[in-house]
């Protein structure tokens, strides 16, 4: 594997979610959460998985990673049903900073940039590496149709410019490049 060092590296990065809406920071005893989200300016954002499965396959992470069998072999497969039933949603981002040192080349190898995210779409890809059901309609036929949508000059017209790291996927949904 080009990356072998990633897959042993990351075998923990994956992780899950509890929460699917913007909810305000948690309140200490004797205070509401809108006042605790007044006091630290903390909101959790919004996590959609579905969003988070598009975004996988949109920023290049199924490039190097696998979910449900689909994807590529050079790191950790992120199967929801392989992690924790319940997890920090922060632990991931500390686990990609402290892979940063390993994962930036690689990205600029495989995708020819880095990888970079909002907070709003790593929460998304946070709540899909931790949603089972939705891990379920990753299929190779879904990251062909997302890979496809995101080619400019599309016939339909309906091409958008490719996300940065963005790469055309194989017969067997796996990634070619």
């Amino acid at each position: 594997m080009k990356h072998a060092m990633i897959s042993r590296v990351l075998g923990a990065a994956a992780l899950g979610v509890l929460a699917t809406t913007t909810v305000p920071a948690l309140a200490t005893a004797g205070e509401t959460q809108d006042q605790a989200a007044a006091a630290t300016r903390l909101l959790m954002p919004s996590l959609d998985s579905a969003r988070g499965m598009e975004l996988f396959v949109q920023k290049g992470c199924a490039t190097c990673h696998s979910v449900n069998g689909v994807g590529g072999e050079d790191a950790a497969a992120l199967d929801a049903h392989d992690m924790d039933r319940f997890m920090n949603p922060f632990d991931l981002a500390a686990r990609m900073w402290s892979m940063a040192t390993i994962m930036i080349p690689a990205q600029q190898d495989e995708l020819g940039a880095q990888i970079e995210f909002t907070g709003d779409e790593l929460g998304d890809i946070i709540a899909f590496l931790h949603d089972d059901a939705q891990q379920h309609q990753f299929t190779g036929d879904y990251v062909r149709k997302v890979r496809q949508r995101m080619q400019p000059g599309k016939p339909d017209g309906q091409g958008e410019e490719p996300a940065k790291g963005g790469q055309a996927t194989g017969a067997n949904g796996r990634l070619d490049g």
